[in-house]
């Protein structure tokens, strides 16, 4: 959510506009919410921030994952055992749930 002074309606006076822009269908698209919904568009515009931040630490954690599981084109032997990857999942999900709980109190 931004407030802007941009507006200049009626007699070109320009005053203060509070927006919510977004995405559409590869538009951006602002949203002017009324006065009674502004700190309920706030507070959804964090939680989408913070999903977002979760989100993208998931793909990162995906990421790592699967270069542990993926070997090396130059690397030799077999891959991982079943018990080897079990805990190897394990510790990534450990990890990432108490990286994400870290990245909502922050937020």
């Amino acid at each position: 959510m931004h407030t802007r002074t941009l507006c200049a309606v009626g007699s070109g006076e320009r005053h203060p506009a509070t927006y919510l822009s977004c995405k559409q269908s590869g538009r951006t698209r602002l949203i002017y919410p009324s006065a009674e919904v502004q700190g309920t568009a706030r507070q959804w515009a964090r939680n989408h921030r913070q999903l977002l931040a979760v989100l993208e630490h998931l793909s990162e954690v995906n990421r790592d994952v699967l270069r542990q599981l993926t070997p090396s084109p130059r690397a030799h032997g077999s891959p991982m055992s079943a018990p080897v990857l079990a805990d190897v999942i394990e510790q990534v999900r450990a990890r990432a749930a108490a990286e994400a709980k870290a990245i909502v109190r922050a937020a």
